[in-house]
């Protein structure tokens, strides 16, 4: 769900906002309409904290209304199988993340309505038909269910000792080599 995304995503950005700015307000100790309330603030601050301009207050009211309407849901959304929910909760982070990296509101604009109209933006279908972003999309499906936990189980403990750092530090230098080859990307909070 989005909580335990925002949680995990910026675990220290995320305690911050949770002990000086949700927890003061409330947190979820008066009713759910104050914590649905309480949770759209922090949500519409953490907008504001990512920067001066109006797509990151979107982006906060996109995500606080979202985790307040998902708290509210809560009850109702247990028996969902879980594979389900993470395509649902994926869908609903990179539509946000659509809004949180468009330079202007009417970039976001035009980026919708491409969505609903067919047009492309700046990349067509052949952007997704390139070796490598097949391999990073492939790459992210296998690690989103629960292979690691599944092959982790099977190796003994005293291999875990030299597979998991050597398979992190392999995954840190590939990541490396896509960031360095990739075309120029601008530091995200320039802007601020």
């Amino acid at each position: 769900n989005l909580s335990d995304f925002w949680g995990r995503w910026h675990q220290t950005l995320s305690r911050f906002f949770r002990d000086y700015i949700y927890f003061p307000l409330g947190g979820s100790r008066h009713g759910k309409l104050k914590t649905m309330r309480n949770q759209i603030i922090v949500f519409l601050i953490s907008g504001l904290w990512h920067g001066a301009n109006m797509t990151f207050v979107l982006w906060g009211l996109y995500h606080g209304v979202l985790s307040a309407v998902e708290h509210f849901l809560r009850p109702w959304t247990k028996k969902i199988p879980i594979l389900i929910k993470r395509g649902f909760n994926f869908l609903i982070v990179a539509f946000g993340f659509s809004i949180f990296r468009s330079p202007d509101i009417k970039t976001f604009r035009k980026l919708f309505q491409s969505l609903w109209q067919g047009e492309a933006v700046n990349f067509t279908f052949s952007y997704f038909l390139q070796k490598d972003i097949i391999l990073i999309m492939l790459v992210g499906l296998v690690l989103s269910a629960p292979v690691v936990p599944y092959f982790l189980d099977r190796i003994s403990t005293e291999k875990k000792k030299t597979f998991v750092p050597i398979t992190l530090i392999c995954l840190f230098l590939l990541s490396c080599i896509f960031m360095v080859s990739s075309s120029y990307h601008p530091f995200l909070y320039e802007q601020f």
